[in-house]
């Protein structure tokens, strides 16, 4: 997940875009190699980020964008 968590971040400095897709095929493979487990902890880590690099707006202006992403992660764990 480390990894792409790194990508990301070197993906947004370049584009300026703060896209989340590119962090979902790392909740995968955490899940397809790890066990489920690893793929609830990859969507928490994942979401960490994205709050934690999301462009300064207001904060509601990112609660569906960030729901739909934790129910897609989690959705992949199950």
């Amino acid at each position: 997940m480390a990894f792409f968590i790194l990508v990301q971040m070197g993906l947004q400095s370049q584009s300026g875009l703060g896209g989340l897709f590119f962090l979902l095929p790392g909740i995968f493979l955490c899940g397809l190699l790890f066990d489920r487990g690893s793929t609830f902890f990859g969507t928490a880590l994942a979401t960490l980020y994205a709050v934690y690099a999301a462009p300064a707006a207001p904060w509601t202006a990112h609660l569906l964008p960030l729901g739909l992403f934790v129910a897609t992660g989690l959705g992949i764990g199950v």
